[in-house]
């Protein structure tokens, strides 16, 4: 699963992989020469998607406007740290196989949580230094040193260096991190095979510890009631709302009144509400996103999306405090639909399948809605691309 949320300086993708690694590539973007300069209108032009279902024309090795594609440059390399058994001649050394299943970056973009898998279930913070920042603090180490010593990556893109290690709560795989949309405290929201969420917390305090700063973790909160695996847990735009996914075929949607949230107050210190369970997935529910209702959903202010093995998307709205099952998409993918995405305005939603494809969906507004669709009263969305 990947993670795109950062400061537009940095800019970069994330790809983990099963061996435990996590890649942060940048993208180098085609420069247009003067033949491109050149082009008519119509040879720049964006085909027509006016056909909902049909496959996208735009070739493969070429973008919308016959360029060749942007490309993803690696820029850095982050390695589980080296573990050790036993002491002196007896002790052993070795780098845990746990596969890294999700990775998310704070709402800054200075912060970067990698959650991973059995045997060792734990999730990873890894914090970023700019290039001056970084350079000046590994002046007395060369960057292999650094790398060794920080399980960090230095270059001259600056540095990510690993701040924290949460473990100890969560007994089984920790399936999906997310962080909550609020500067300070940091707060972390996993979600874990072993039936539980749980919420992380840094303190106000920063400790010194071997010459630098370190960050202090502490979970506050473990949210129960999914009857086995939670796969999917995300925070809505304003950290008011968390919303968790499970193998039970539920999605639960909970209050939460943090510190630093808007609406929250001086005494709010982290509790959590359960305002719906929802049932209507007729197996694994795998994805949950939450996005804006634009006032075409319900009287709430966001709806939530659901995808599952059954094949099927899930719009849920509030309407006078209750969520209901707004809009069912299940004639577009034909196998488990592992991941959603919604774009910052949430005019766009992408799912991804098992059938190898992805689909992209369009939220039409309320005059587009009114013109073509004059019979509906709920909001819509339907497939623009389908690729």
């Amino acid at each position: 699963s990947l993670s795109t949320t950062v400061p537009q300086s940095i800019t970069p993708s994330i790809t983990i992989h099963q061996s435990s690694t996590i890649i942060i590539k940048k993208p180098l973007y085609h420069q247009p020469t003067n033949a491109d300069m050149d082009a008519s209108p119509m040879e720049t032009s964006t085909p027509s998607n006016s056909n909902s279902n049909s496959n996208s024309n735009i070739d493969a090795n070429s973008d919308a406007a016959g360029m060749p594609p942007a490309t993803l440059a690696p820029m850095h390399v982050l390695e589980s740290p080296v573990k050790s058994i036993g002491q002196g001649s007896n002790q052993l050394q070795y780098t845990s196989g746990s596969p890294a299943w999700q990775c998310n970056f704070s709402r800054d973009g200075m912060y970067l949580a990698v959650c991973f898998g059995a045997p060792d279930p734990c999730v990873r913070v890894w914090k970023y230094e700019p290039p001056s920042t970084a350079t000046s603090a590994s002046k007395t180490k060369t960057p292999a040193e650094a790398k060794t010593d920080d399980h960090g990556s230095i270059s001259a893109n600056g540095t990510w260096t690993l701040t924290s290690t949460l473990e100890g709560v969560h007994t089984r795989t920790i399936r999906s991190v997310a962080f909550a949309p609020v500067q300070s405290p940091l707060v972390l929201a996993m979600a874990s095979f072993d039936a539980t969420v749980s919420i992380w917390e840094t303190d106000p305090r920063r400790a010194k510890a071997d010459g630098r700063d370190t960050m202090e973790w502490d979970c506050t909160t473990q949210l129960e009631g999914h009857d086995n695996e939670v796969k999917c847990v995300v925070w809505n735009s304003i950290g008011s709302l968390l919303a968790t996914c499970g193998r039970d075929k539920s999605v639960w949607i909970w209050e939460c009144f943090l510190p630093g949230v808007v609406g929250s107050t001086a005494s709010d210190t982290g509790d959590f509400e359960c305002l719906a369970v929802l049932n209507g997935h007729e197996a694994d529910v795998k994805s949950v996103k939450f996005a804006s209702s634009h006032g075409q959903w319900g009287d709430g202010e966001e709806i939530c999306l659901s995808s599952a093995y059954d094949d099927t998307i899930k719009v849920w709205a509030e309407d006078a405090g209750d969520w209901y099952c707004a809009l069912s998409i299940d004639n577009v993918h034909t196998d488990t639909i592992w991941t959603l995405a919604v774009s910052p305005g949430s005019g766009r939603v992408v799912s991804g399948s098992s059938d190898g494809s992805i689909a992209i969906y369009k939220s039409y507004t309320r005059q587009e809605k009114k013109e073509l669709f004059p019979e509906e009263r709920n909001g819509r969305y339907a497939p623009i691309y389908y690729i």
